[in-house]
């Protein structure tokens, strides 16, 4: 898929303004979603939608409405996780609970989930394949919201050393694993692959998205440009992989002296600043090396299940490529 194709921003706010023509919907859905759609992104979900094209043997570029419809459901996603968050910046501007109130803020991020359904129910696929995508997508997204019920009603603080791991595990298998194992998957239906190549797909996007927010976690704490993102989870009690690397290296009576400082950041008596200062050592460079060896073994099990193709090695440099922009 060209770079060119690959800028969403102009034809998906162009799709706005074509999709909500009242002007009484301009203050309350399509003038603050036309600024926020606006922002830059990495767009990952388009990237991975046109890399599993290519892998199950489509021809040209995956259709465009299935590479906005992914995008549409991030985008979603990014509004109600700032809602529960109580962020305050997304993409180097307010986040549009505060830039619009959460009334228009939770109300479009829902009605961004609806939209990508509609635009997936209108793909130019035969119906059979069709009702497969929108089942996949209704099984996918009802999955992404389990692991968004654990992210938010669970406090690390509260969970044993043991089991972090495996939560956070859970967390991101259902979250970015489940949103990025629905691209590759639909991906997949809709350029009418195989069952085995829509499976090895669907278990290539998972692995991938876990691998994303791995690096996504430790790098809020280990890097200080963005030292924000990393003081909002520890203010929320989020179990991050930073948390979960941690557990598996600390001695036990180190890990509950962490777990003591975490709950006092959670009460607002501790800046989370002390916090970070106390995981960063601990955690070092697992984050980097755990997101590797999980990148590393979802390339190789993807190569074993599809053989060697060009298409392959141009995924393995992509995601490279994904690894990278998460510094």
């Amino acid at each position: 898929m060209s770079e060119t194709a690959l800028q969403l921003d102009p034809p998906l706010i162009a799709w706005l303004e074509d999709r909500l023509p009242a002007p009484l919907l301009e203050r309350t859905l399509r003038g603050p979603l036309r600024e926020f759609v606006a922002r830059p992104g990495k767009q990952l979900r388009a990237r991975l939608v046109a890399l599993s094209w290519g892998l199950s043997g489509g021809k040209g570029d995956p259709p465009a409405d299935l590479c906005l419809a992914m995008e549409l459901l991030h985008a979603g996603s990014l509004i109600i996780d700032d809602i529960e968050d109580c962020s305050e910046e997304r993409r180097g501007a307010p986040a549009l609970h505060l830039a619009a109130g959460l009334p228009v803020a939770l109300n479009a991020g829902n009605w961004l989930y609806f939209a990508a359904l509609e635009q997936l129910g209108a793909l130019p696929i035969d119906e059979r394949r069709a009702l497969c995508v929108l089942r996949r997508a209704s099984t996918g997204l009802a999955r992404c919201h389990e692991g968004q019920a654990l992210d938010v009603g669970v406090r690390v603080s509260s969970v044993a050393q043991r089991d972090v791991p495996g939560l956070v595990l859970a967390i991101a298998e259902r979250k970015t694993g489940g949103l990025s194992a629905l691209c590759a998957s639909l991906s997949a239906l809709c350029a009418g692959a195989p069952p085995r190549v829509e499976r090895a797909l669907e278990a290539f996007g998972e692995s991938l998205g876990v691998a994303l927010q791995i690096l996504d976690d430790t790098g809020a704490v280990r890097c200080e440009e963005r030292r924000g993102k990393g003081e909002e989870d520890l203010r929320n009690g989020r179990a991050t992989w930073a948390w979960a690397l941690v557990s598996e290296r600390a001695p036990a009576p180190v890990y509950r002296s962490l777990q003591h400082l975490s709950a006092r950041v959670e009460q607002g008596s501790l800046p989370p600043s002390m916090l970070v200062e106390e995981l960063r050592p601990l955690l070092g460079r697992a984050g980097g090396e755990a997101a590797r060896h999980r990148l590393d073994d979802a390339i190789a099990e993807l190569r074993a299940a599809l053989g060697p193709s060009r298409a392959l090695e141009e995924t393995a440099a992509l995601v490279r490529h994904m690894e990278e922009s998460y510094g």
